[in-house]
C-alpha cells in the first residue's frame, strides 16, 4: 500500500518527501555520534568569572613561582650549534645553545669558564657576515661531563640575529 502510493506520486514529490527526513536522522545521528566520541572534552568558550566566595591561587605560568629569576621565557628543545671565542682563546671552540631568551643564552660546553667571563657566540650554521654575539657568563655549573652556562647578553642582539639561536 505504502510502495502504491509512493509510485502515485511524481519523482519530484517523491524526492522531497524522502529526501527532508533522511536528511534531518543523518544530521541528527551526527550530532549523537559527535557527543558521544567527544564526551568530557568541551570546554568552554569563555573563562566562567570567579565569584567573591571562591579562593583563587595565583597561577604560576602567567605569573611565575615566587622562587622564579627569569624576567623573559625561554626557548629550548632544540640544541644549536655555535662557535665560541674568548679573549684568552686564539681559536674557537665549539658549544651547544640548549635555550635562549631575549636577555641571554644557556651554552652546554666541554670546558668550565669562569662566571663574569665575557664571550663571543656565532651561530655555526649562519651565514658568515652574521656578528658574533657577546655574552656574560652569570654561572657555570658541571653536567654529566660537560659545563653547563648561564649567559647573559652585554647588548641584546638583532631580532634576526636571535633567532639563528634556535
Amino acid at each position: 500500500m505504502y510502495g502504491q502510493f509512493l509510485l502515485a506520486f511524481g519523482v519530484e514529490q517523491w524526492a522531497a518527501w524522502v529526501i527532508l527526513p533522511v536528511g534531518l536522522c543523518s544530521a541528527g545521528l551526527a550530532l549523537l555520534v559527535g557527543k558521544v566520541v567527544f564526551r568530557g572534552q568541551a570546554k568552554p568558550l569563555l573563562p566562567i568569572p570567579a565569584t567573591k566566595d571562591t579562593k583563587s591561587e595565583a597561577d604560576p605560568f602567567d605569573s611565575g613561582s615566587p622562587d622564579e629569576k627569569r624576567q623573559a621565557f625561554r626557548r629550548g628543545n632544540r640544541l644549536t650549534k655555535v662557535f665560541i671565542s674568548a679573549a684568552a682563546v686564539v681559536e674557537p671552540f665549539k658549544g651547544w645553545v640548549v635555550d635562549r631568551s631575549v636577555h641571554g643564552l644557556g651554552l652546554l660546553l666541554d670546558k668550565p669558564v669562569p662566571a663574569g667571563a665575557i664571550l663571543k657566540v656565532r651561530p655555526a650554521e649562519a651565514p658568515s657576515d652574521t656578528p658574533e654575539v657577546e655574552v656574560r657568563v652569570r654561572w657555570c655549573r658541571a653536567k654529566d661531563g660537560q659545563w653547563e652556562l648561564g649567559c647573559a647578553f652585554v647588548r641584546s642582539p638583532a631580532w634576526s640575529v636571535l633567532l639563528l639561536f634556535g
